[in-house]
């Protein structure tokens, strides 16, 4: 089902390589390079490294050193919605609310692996992943169980039943399409004064080998990932849900 006004507040597809020997970092700045129309903004990304040495003999105080390594670079579009991080073992592509459609994220995310692909040259594929985060809020005072059947069930023989927070992880193994699924919910603070906020989370993943030359097979598996998310989500929510993100008929 499609809606107006979906709460999909970050769709991430993610993929992890098998480096390539003699990839160094500045070979990313081809793909930022090649993609600048896309992605005018560009950040290097760093890796930190903390330490603590404290010798015994002289009693002294601890002393800590870190360290930053360049791992990457994170590329923003001029509208900051769609984001790239990538680094020599793999590439993650975002898209922030407002999310549009899957068409156009994949085409995006597609669009960003040949750059990587062609400049990193990855001999293999080790996984796949499609995320969807949803921010979901209802009028204060509603009951949960009126806009979502996958929640928290507090024992009727509570004294007080009211939730302020909580953090719930679901992991499902979906055996048809060989894939983990990693559901998770929490209660988060409000968006606004009249309302109560809840975060609905589905990670979609397989660790497995393709060769690169069959990475067609990247989208199609990607797409049987969005049809599975897109179930589980349906059978999360209630018709009050659909009502406020207004079905396309």
């Amino acid at each position: 089902m499609r809606y107006r006004k979906p709460i999909i507040t970050e769709a991430v597809i993610d993929l992890r390589i098998s480096p390539p020997a003699g990839i160094a970092i500045g070979d990313l700045g081809q793909i930022a390079e090649q993609l600048v129309s896309k992605f005018p903004f560009k950040e290097n990304t760093y890796s930190r490294t903390a330490s603590f040495h404290f010798d015994v003999a002289s009693l002294s105080a601890p002393q800590a050193s870190s360290t930053a390594d360049h791992t990457g670079f994170k590329l923003s579009s001029a509208d900051l919605c769609d984001v790239v991080q990538m680094s020599p073992s793999g590439l993650t592509i975002s898209r922030l609310k407002p999310y549009t459609s899957w068409k156009t994220f994949s085409s995006l995310a597609d669009l960003v692996w040949q750059a990587y692909k062609d400049i990193v040259g990855p001999k293999r594929i080790e996984r796949v992943a499609l995320r969807y985060i949803n921010r979901l809020d209802i009028p204060k005072g509603a009951k949960i169980e009126e806009y979502l059947l996958l929640r928290p069930i507090v024992p009727s023989d509570f004294p007080q039943k009211d939730i302020t927070a909580f953090f719930a992880q679901i992991q499902m193994p979906q055996e048809d399409i060989e894939a983990l699924a990693i559901i998770n919910q929490a209660r988060v603070p409000d968006a606004t004064a009249a309302a109560s906020s809840y975060v609905l989370d589905f990670d979609i993943f397989r660790e497995s080998v393709w060769q690169i030359e069959q990475d067609q097979q990247l989208w199609q598996i990607l797409e049987r990932f969005r049809i599975r998310k897109n179930e589980m989500f349906e059978a999360s929510i209630t018709d009050n849900v659909r009502n406020l993100m207004e079905p396309v008929p």
